[in-house]
């Protein structure tokens, strides 16, 4: 089984872009093999498509690797947290 690399980058306005994230996760050395994109509030119940797809992407028991802003370290999550 082969291991692929998912990643959710999130802006909470229009008027800015996820390059940013973009950049920081290449910059670590990361290249992911899928990636969803939300625009929009971090605030608790906001609509979020980005991340159910990418929920339903992941399979339960998978860890994966999140950072509230780009200028944070990355840390895990389980495939049950949220963004």
């Amino acid at each position: 089984m082969s291991m692929t690399t998912t990643a959710y980058l999130r802006v909470s306005t229009g008027q800015q872009s996820i390059d940013q994230q973009h950049d920081a996760i290449a910059a670590a050395g990361i290249a992911p093999d899928r990636v969803f994109t939300d625009t929009a509030s971090g605030r608790a119940g906001s609509n979020r498509p980005g991340w159910t797809e990418c929920m339903g992407y992941l399979r339960k028991g998978i860890t994966s690797w999140s950072s509230p802003s780009t200028d944070s370290k990355l840390r895990p999550r389980s495939r049950q947290g949220s963004p």
